[in-house]
């Protein structure tokens, strides 16, 4: 399943899209906030991308505090995510539990460059806000619902019949045995201390949302004019997100914020980063077509070893519990 807003660039293999042009995305508070969603993996279960953009110098209205029923996992590309009192820079990113409520925020100014966020919801099921403390009208959800529209999902933003919701699920990474009360921050910087899956090149892995059939998301730091991917391909979406640097793949460059989502089955050529350097987001839509056709030994070929130990991490877990209550 792949879904999006708008007409991003279609190919026969992938579809590339980009912060840089949000025309047709969705909007709010006049403009000065834009996002679009991309759906991939399981027509049902699968994950939801958010791609935010606030202009230069915008004010971000106050937010309160609240929870979402999906895991969630989300980046700073520009600009500050504001979830008092932890505050995330360029690079700086945070895993959140489902059904945990995070902190809200007091209105926000962005400064000169604006803000580039992107959030992961492991299961689209989830979408839904759900407030500490009720409120109406809660002008989100009621946007959420036209989303749901466009889209054709149904999830809990649609209906309030538990079996429409988001499932039990959970979060294992390479980076912790665990999530500390239901979070869990680290940053590009930390890089260091991530897996070295090939030459040059870094790499942090989790899995989150429905436990057989939500992504893998992947964050990946390569060196300058190294081999960040070898040719591959998958049988689920592989969405691939620079964060910062550049990489070419084929007689593409992508820089900062733009994004490429190549289709199941298909090849995607090998990815070489730039001179700058590169960091990505990669999201594998579905985990049960994780098995990697590539043309290198090691790295993607080594991402199926990757899900059997964090699967087997999940097994150990208790699932946290998931009520509406």
């Amino acid at each position: 399943m792949f879904r999006t807003r708008g007409a991003p660039k279609a190919f026969e293999d992938h579809v590339d899209m980009s912060f840089h042009d949000s025309r047709d995305w969705y909007q709010f508070k006049g403009g000065a906030f834009v996002f679009n969603l991309i759906m991939v993996g399981d027509e049902e279960a699968g994950p939801v991308i958010s791609l935010l953009n606030a202009a230069p110098h915008s004010i971000l209205p106050v937010s309160p505090a609240h929870a979402h029923a999906s895991d969630s996992f989300r980046v700073a590309l520009k600009g500050r995510i504001h979830m008092e009192p932890d505050v995330y820079g360029a690079g700086e990113f945070r895993f959140q539990e489902g059904w945990r409520v995070y902190p809200g925020h007091g209105e926000v100014t962005y400064g000169p460059e604006g803000q580039w966020e992107i959030v992961v919801l492991g299961d689209s099921r989830g979408q839904k806000m759900r407030p500490a403390v009720e409120f109406h009208p809660n002008l989100e959800n009621e946007m959420l619902k036209g989303i749901a529209s466009d889209f054709g999902t149904v999830g809990d933003v649609m209906s309030d019949d538990p079996a429409m919701g988001a499932g039990p699920s959970a979060i294992a990474t390479t980076l912790a045995p665990k999530l500390r009360m239901g979070k869990l921050n680290g940053s590009y910087e930390d890089r260091a201390n991530w897996d070295e899956v090939s030459p040059g090149v870094r790499a942090s892995l989790a899995l989150m949302g429905d436990p057989r059939r939500g992504p893998m998301v992947i964050c990946t730091d390569v060196d300058p004019n190294r081999r960040a991917m070898a040719r591959a391909r998958f049988g689920t979406e592989l969405v691939r997100i620079v964060v910062s640097g550049s990489c070419r793949i084929g007689d593409t460059v992508y820089s900062q914020g733009d994004v490429r989502i190549q289709h199941p089955h298909h090849w995607c050529d090998a990815v070489e980063a730039l001179d700058a350097g590169l960091r990505e987001l990669i999201v594998l839509g579905d985990r049960r077509f994780l098995d990697c056709e590539a043309e290198a030994d090691g790295w993607p070929r080594s991402i199926p070893g990757y899900l059997g130990t964090l699967m087997h991490a999940l097994g150990d877990r208790v699932q946290p519990a998931r009520s509406a209550a």
